[in-house]
């Protein structure tokens, strides 16, 4: 669990210095302004701090199940490697994720909208016990639909693209009708990307294979007609990634 929040740590904070450089490199002024601020970034990679959760450009929402509480909370804002880590926390496998702050304004909420305030109970326990103990959001959230209900609350009207990697399992796609409270969804595309390399502890060299696979079996698929789904404005496309697997590169 560890390597796995270093490595997406070291991940996102190239990225993120990566984006400060194209930004710098995309105003206006002389190059050699823009070798200076290169030069300044460089000298300042070490310096730059952790990728948090509201910092994305497109609103997030990472749900991890709470064993201290025995409910789902959403993630909202904080450290993106650690919540990346928490949500893909399986059980028994990986060790569970103490996240602080969860009961912060914007870290507080179950997905129905509820506050998880601490009782008195759980402040004495939390001088004893880690604060939280989160694991993957899937015991409860299957279909990691939940946080949905926070991002952009304010619109009432919601086109929902549900994507999984595999099937969708033995309850099926989800339609409109069938999305967690709050979401107010108008409309579902509910795509699954199937056959791509499984990945897993002893099979990690597998991750880069399968996003190559699937991004380029969605690519191939942009033009292909849709099926319809479960009621009203439910729309379904399955995917066959097998054909676009790369070759396992020999080491």
């Amino acid at each position: 669990g560890d390597l796995f929040e270093e490595i997406m740590a070291d991940f996102l904070r190239e990225a993120k210095i990566k984006g400060k450089k194209n930004s710098s490199n995309g105003s206006n002024g002389s190059d050699d302004k823009h070798d200076k601020m290169d030069s300044d970034n460089d000298n300042s990679a070490d310096e730059v701090t952790n990728f948090q959760l509201e910092e994305g450009l497109i609103p997030v929402a990472v749900t991890v199940f709470d064993l201290l509480s025995m409910k789902t909370r959403v993630l909202r804002k904080g450290c993106a490697a650690r919540a990346s880590r928490a949500s893909a926390c399986f059980p028994v496998l990986f060790q569970p994720v103490n996240i602080v702050g969860l009961d912060d304004d914007d870290n507080d909420d179950d997905g129905t909208g509820t506050k998880n305030k601490k009782s008195f109970f759980r402040r004495l326990m939390n001088l004893i016990l880690p604060e939280t103990l989160c694991i993957d959001g899937g015991v409860l959230d299957s279909h990691g639909l939940l946080g949905l209900a926070q991002v952009h609350p304010e619109e009432e009207r919601k086109r929902i693209v549900n994507v999984v990697a595999g099937t969708f399992g033995r309850g099926g796609e989800l339609g409109p009708m069938e999305m967690p409270a709050g979401v107010d969804a108008t409309e579902v595309l509910s795509i699954s990307i199937e056959n791509t390399p499984l990945c897993g502890p002893h099979n990690m060299a597998n991750g880069p294979r399968a996003v190559e696979a699937a991004m380029n079996a969605i690519n191939a698929v942009l033009d292909v007609p849709m099926h319809y789904g479960k009621g009203k404005n439910h729309f379904i496309l399955n995917i066959d990634a097998e054909a676009f697997v790369p070759p396992l590169q020999k080491s």
